[in-house]
Parts: structure tokens; sequence; C-alpha cells
């Protein structure tokens, strides 16, 4: 991808530049506790960002996000419509937990072997099951929520180890992808190397209320470039 070298706009993102150099190249960083989240909150806390799930970026015009190799990148959070959707796929579609609560936590690449699959027709996303649409986006929607969080990222690519029970990361390398293309988000849904992440349960067997941890656009740490224009090796 060639194009005009990727600078830093002011002193901040000197600074931010700067700080993951140093980062790369400081050693291991331990960490506190056991979630998978956790590599990237302590990459924000040596940065200096506050962890949030706010639908802007971490960092002036900079979104940061970490990769261990495997689990997919979480792009943002986004519901569908119609409202109370996701519940009715908890009601309807949804299998017991180990503590017997109905659960519907389902990763959609594409088409899955639970009968639902991913279609792109009038405008809109759909999340489909039996040819019935149970849960939708509009293009336009998907687009403002994607650009605005994701126009310019920081990836920065790390491994957890373990140490006489400790855990620890160590940062390895960071790419800066510049210049977001919403075009081709649309296409990674249509073609299934981008998946909508479902994570809802009851909160209680049989109760009528519903834990929704939120519905993710998700992608793997290889195909992250195919949605920008630029991409640059910073460390």
């Amino acid at each position: 991808m060639v194009g005009v070298a990727i600078q830093p706009r002011n002193s901040a993102e000197r600074m931010l530049f700067a700080e993951l150099r140093e980062i790369c190249g400081s050693g291991t960083w331990e960490m506190h506790n056991g979630g998978t989240g956790q590599p990237g909150t302590v990459l924000e806390h040596l940065l200096g960002i506050d962890t949030n799930n706010v639908d802007l970026p971490d960092f002036q015009r900079w979104e940061v996000k970490f990769h261990g190799g495997t689990a997919p990148i979480t792009l943002f959070h986004k519901e569908g419509e119609p409202k109370g959707s996701v519940g009715s796929l908890v009601k309807d579609h949804g299998w017991l937990d180990v503590k017997g609560r109905l659960s519907f936590r389902h990763t959609i690449w594409g088409e899955t072997s639970r009968g639902f699959k991913i279609v792109d027709e009038d405008n809109r996303i759909q999340v489909v099951h039996q040819n019935v649409a149970r849960v939708s986006w509009s293009h336009d929607a998907l687009v403002v929520a994607a650009s605005a969080k994701l126009r310019n990222t920081v990836l920065v690519a790390g491994k957890v180890t373990r140490r006489q029970g400790k855990r620890f990361v160590v940062f390895r390398d960071v790419k800066l992808l510049a210049d977001f293309k919403p075009s081709e988000f649309i296409a990674g849904l249509r073609e299934g190397w981008l998946a909508i992440d479902f994570d809802a349960r009851e909160q209680s067997p049989g109760s009528r209320g519903f834990r929704n941890h939120g519905t993710k656009f998700r992608v793997k740490h290889q195909d992250m470039a195919k949605l920008f224009d630029r991409v640059e090796d910073l460390v």
C-alpha cells in the first residue's frame, strides 16, 4: 500500500508514537488479572489512556488496538434493530449454559452451523435465520460508527506468557493504519471475513430479564489491513 507517509500531526501524537516505540523496547509487563482484555488494558495504562467503550478513538484521532495473534480483534460495539432483537434471539434460539440460563453466545463469520448467516440486502446488513431477518443494521449506521471509531488505528502485537503462576505480556511491534475504507468494511461482512459476535443470556434461569454484553464487530488480525488505505510499521 503506497501513499503519503503517516506522520504525527502535533506534539501529542509525536509523544504517543515515541511512547509506543519505548514500550515495545522495554521488556515484559505483569498482568494482575486473567481477563482476555487485560493486555490491552495494560497497554492503555502505559499510554495514559482511560479505558472506555465510547464510540470515539482512544487518543485524539487514533484508536489503539492490541492483538495476541489468536483471538479476533473487536472493532466496536453496535446494537442492531429492531430494539429488543437480541433478547428475542436468546428466547427463540438460545441454549442452556452451565448454570441453566438460556444463552446466545454466537459468532457469525458469514454463515454458521446453527443456521445463521449474514446477508447484505437493501443497503442493510442482516442476520438471517431460516430466511427471516432477526437483526439488522443500515449501511449508514455501520459506516458512521466504524468511521468515527477506527478512521486511524494503532495496532500493537504482543505475546502473553506465564511464569510461576503469574501472567505477563510483551509488546512486540506496532503498525499504523490510516484512512479507513467504509466500503471494504461492508464487503468484509458480506464476504465473511468480518464477524458479528453476540453475547447475551437470561439474568437467571427462566427470568424475563436479559444480560447483554454487547454485539461486537470483529476481524482476524491478518485481515485488519484490508480495512485501510495506508499501513506502515512504526516499530
